[in-house]
């Protein structure tokens, strides 16, 4: 293996920390060769398009990495323990390729990986686990059930071969590889783009209230079948207002409405709704205790925190943690109190929807 770093993106609450954005940013200035997706149908990552230096619109991939959109020349992955529902990978594919993002030329996909089929989807709706659990239903924890029991459809299992079914959309040129992929072929500097986040792990005390995988940053080393070598960097993503799913979805730390964002951000009427199910988000004040342990967990070394203009709107104009302390110094305090929290001093803060961040030191401009 010429594997020379490997990069891991994961999430330290609940998911829906902005993990698109700060992965298409990271795949942006560090170049990486392989961008590695080991995601599920149920979690999307929203990722800015940009055309002449300004963002044109917002795409959301499920299977797909979101790296690949500000990255275009570095090969993608789709691991072993991925769950991949088939319909969502080619709607992704074809969109991307028909905004001039090539994909399926440089699309590797693991003959290991899980197959949604309609009988997990409709498996779900029969358990009722939305009701149950505020799950998004997508099939993947009924997948993965079959899977334990042997029974579960693979990449590289499946009747008609999934090659077929992409060919059948005008998807070509992809490569379906076996299990000595990983140990022959990738090389260079390579990035897992983690979804969901700490909270939800099928391991963590929320449980049940959690996703049906473990969702640490060893975990998604181990679904895209990577040794423990050559571990560079961990990205750990932090809102400054952990959500979570709406409905009866978990415990969740100082719960309020989404009106007291208003009055602290000086915004007017935010609201968040979740990227594959449009449903109202619940959101919580900062928990210091889940991020603490989820940065330990995760031997996280460069935090990333997004959503700061969420403590004051204003931010959205900052270029410096300079800028930061001079706009508003309440804020300020909150956002270094927080790194304190994690134990850790904040690489980077995400100031705005739109891609900008502030980085600590020397290189303190905004990055867009």
């Amino acid at each position: 293996m010429k594997v020379k770093n490997v990069d891991i993106c994961v999430g330290c609450q609940f998911g829906s920390e902005a993990k698109g954005l700060v992965a298409s940013w990271l795949a942006k200035i560090n170049h990486y060769d392989w961008l590695v997706s080991v995601n599920s149908a149920q979690a999307g990552h929203t990722a800015p398009l940009e055309k002449d230096g300004k963002v044109v619109e917002y795409i959301v991939t499920r299977q797909l990495p979101s790296a690949c959109i500000t990255n275009r020349n570095a090969k993608i992955y789709i691991g072993a323990g991925a769950v991949i529902n088939p319909q969502v990978l080619i709607a992704e594919i074809i969109y991307l390729e028909s905004v001039g993002i090539p994909v399926s030329e440089r699309l590797y996909i693991s003959a290991g990986a899980t197959l949604i089929t309609s009988w997990d989807l409709d498996g779900e709706k029969e358990l009722r686990l939305t009701d149950r659990l505020g799950s998004t239903s997508e099939g993947v924890g009924y997948a993965l059930s079959r899977r334990a029991l042997r029974q579960a459809q693979t990449v590289g299992s499946t009747k008609p071969d999934i090659s077929l079914i992409l060919n059948s959309h005008g998807i070509e040129s992809f490569t379906i590889v076996g299990d000595r992929f990983t140990h022959e072929i990738i090389e260079g500097d390579v990035f897992i783009e983690g979804s969901q986040g700490y909270g939800l792990s099928v391991f963590n005390s929320y449980y049940p209230y959690t996703t049906s995988r473990d969702t640490t940053a060893s975990a998604f080393l181990s679904y895209a079948k990577l040794p423990p070598l050559n571990i560079r960097d961990i990205y750990g993503v932090y809102r400054t207002f952990p959500i979570r799913v709406g409905g009866n979805s978990g415990q969740m730390y100082e719960e309020i409405e989404w009106e007291e964002i208003d009055k602290i951000s000086g915004y007017q009427d935010i609201k968040e709704y979740t990227t594959v199910t449009s449903r109202l988000r619940r959101v919580g004040m900062w928990d210091a205790g889940l991020a603490y342990q989820a940065t330990q967990i995760n031997g996280v070394n460069k935090p990333i925190l997004t959503f700061a203009n969420y403590l004051c709107k204003d931010y959205e104009n900052a270029k410096t943690f300079e800028d930061l302390h001079a706009i508003d110094r309440d804020a300020y305090t909150q956002i270094v109190e927080m790194s304190e929290d994690i134990g850790i001093p904040w690489f980077a803060i995400s100031t705005s929807k739109e891609g900008g961040f502030i980085m600590d030191g020397d290189s303190s401009d905004r990055i867009i």
